[in-house]
């Protein structure tokens, strides 16, 4: 089986092979996403890490009273995370998107 190389085992290989090369294959597709979300995911953390440094060096809680959406003051890290996203666009499509 396979020997001939116009066998039906090769050509069905070689069909396979064809169709795992194209753009838009599961696998490619996969793959790329997968790596996307590492980055978003390396960057949520890092500013993350971040904020608790800084919070952690100045001696500041990080939690407040209340952390509801619509009070003014919902604590350092929420605060810190707030101003960070208003810089960089691509955290807080992460964070708060």
């Amino acid at each position: 089986m396979g020997k001939d190389p116009n066998s039906t085992h090769r050509f069905a290989t070689r069909c396979l092979k064809n169709f795992k090369n194209q753009s838009c294959h599961i696998e490619k597709v996969v793959k790329r996403q997968t790596t996307q979300e590492n980055q978003n995911n390396r960057l949520h953390i890092k500013d993350s890490i971040d904020i608790v440094r800084w919070l952690t060096f100045q001696a500041c809680a990080f939690k407040g009273h209340d952390e509801r959406s619509e009070t003014k003051n919902r604590g350092n890290f929420l605060e810190m995370m707030e101003l960070l996203t208003s810089y960089n666009k691509q955290v807080g499509a992460l964070v708060f998107g």
